[in-house]
């Protein structure tokens, strides 16, 4: 459960740090940027992301990683299983199951 939570966050995240600059990310929403050995790294919500070009590539970098975090949880769930406070959410992995459902592409026709 403890994953699915963190999973959740992350989820959550990644709209925030798409709209904001790394300046407000840092000033705002708590990101710490850091340069060491030539690189750039942004730290948020336990994922880092690094880039030589800067914190705004730093910040594409993070975008990355927590989106392969996701991926890597919804790929190990083992099943998903409706989660007690919200049936559409796997308990496990955090997923939603919408997310899962293959995209409509014939315009509701079978």
């Amino acid at each position: 459960m403890a994953q699915a939570l963190k999973i959740k966050a992350l989820r959550a995240w990644l709209p925030i740090v798409e709209r904001s600059t790394a300046e407000m990310l840092g000033r705002v929403h708590g990101a710490r940027f850091d340069y060491r050995a030539g690189a750039y790294e942004m730290r948020l919500a336990g994922i880092a992301g690094t880039a030589t070009m800067g914190r705004e590539a730093a910040k594409k970098s993070w975008l990355r990683a927590a989106r392969r975090r996701i991926a890597l949880a919804e790929e190990a769930c083992a099943g998903h299983v409706a989660a007690a406070g919200n049936p559409k959410v796997c308990q496990r992995c955090g997923v939603h199951i919408d997310d899962l459902r293959p995209d409509d592409d014939a315009g509701g026709q079978s």
